[in-house]
């Protein structure tokens, strides 16, 4: 169960990293 949960932290850091790099640009896009 430990890798399970290490693997879904992985996934999660990758979406929060995506969606980062989305808000910048979008943030680009309305300036």
């Amino acid at each position: 169960m430990a890798g399970a949960k290490i693997k879904t932290e992985q996934i999660h850091l990758q979406c929060t990293e995506c969606k980062r790099k989305n808000y910048i640009t979008t943030k680009n896009k309305q300036n």
